[in-house]
This record gives structure tokens, sequence and C-alpha cells, in this order.
């Protein structure tokens, strides 16, 4: 059992820096350019945003936060982020998240296993 537990906090902790560094790339190179949420494209995934947003912070102000606001983004909206928004980026960067988009959209279903305590699946720590 101890394995398990051990492999499960080595995935979490590796998926969590990947996270953090996703999450920097919006912070650094996309919300300085926007005074809204308009850069996540799709209006469900915004709409869900401001909910998850609010409820941790009522009364804050979501177009003034938007560097808090990419907190509440779900793990595969962070990825779908970056990829509507390329043109942010350098086109070393854009070549370089273009060529592991698919592992990371591999990687999600992985997250959710390890952060939701699901069983995990043989090859998981692999894959991450």
């Amino acid at each position: 059992m101890a394995k398990v537990t051990e492999v499960r906090l080595t995935i979490a902790a590796l998926i969590y820096g990947i996270e953090i560094d996703l999450k920097l790339l919006i912070n650094n190179f996309i919300t300085p350019y926007h005074s809204d949420l308009a850069f996540i494209h799709d209006q469900q995934v915004r709409e869900k945003i401001k909910v998850r947003f609010q409820k941790d912070n009522q009364g804050i102000e979501i177009d003034k936060n938007l560097d808090s606001v990419i907190e509440y983004l779900d793990f595969n909206e962070i990825i779908v982020t970056i990829n509507e928004n390329k043109v942010f980026f350098s086109p070393i960067v854009q070549e370089y998240f273009k060529s592991i988009f698919k592992t990371l959209t591999s990687i999600a279903p992985i997250r959710n296993r390890v952060m939701h305590t699901r069983p995990l699946i043989g090859g998981d720590f692999a894959a991450v």
C-alpha cells in the first residue's frame, strides 16, 4: 500500500509543477493583454470560472483580478486556453507547446484520478 501512496504523491507533485508552469504562461503572456475573460473562448467555461471564482471571492471584481481567476481553471481548461491563445507566445514556445499538446491532454485524466483519489491505471506513472 505504501508503494501506491508514493506513486500517487509523486504523480501529484509532477502534475502540480506542470500546472503551475502552465498557469504562469497564461499570467505572463496572455492576461496582460486582456481586460476581461475574453481570452477564454468557450462561453460555458467563462461562466464556470466566474462561478468558481465568485464562490471563494465574493465582492472581488473578476476583470481586475485575472491573474487570480486563472487559479480556478481546470487542468484541461488551462491547456485549451494556452492552445487557443498561441499568438501571444514566441514561435519557439508555440512550436514547443504544439509538440507537447497531445501529451498534456493525455495527462488530464491521470491528473483527475490522482487528485480525486480514484484508482490509478497501469502506466499512469510512466505517462506523467
